[in-house]
């Protein structure tokens, strides 16, 4: 077995499937949420980009006991 098919298996593949996932979803609305809220010049496009974090972090807490 190559060391790369040992490291995808078990738990320790599972675990690094989901952690890509997650990266993968946390990414895009970084870039396209996150960043045009605070770098952005044009005032319009800051308020959009805070509306849609808004609505983002209202659906997170709403799922997440406790939060």
């Amino acid at each position: 077995m190559k060391p790369i098919d040992a490291a995808l298996t078990g738990s320790l593949g599972t675990a690094a499937l989901l952690l890509a996932g997650a990266g993968l979803t946390v990414l895009p609305i970084f870039l396209g949420v996150i960043v045009p809220a605070i770098w952005s010049r044009n005032s319009q496009r800051r308020r959009d980009a805070q509306a849609v974090l808004e609505q983002i972090v209202a659906l997170v807490r709403a799922r997440t006991p406790g939060w």
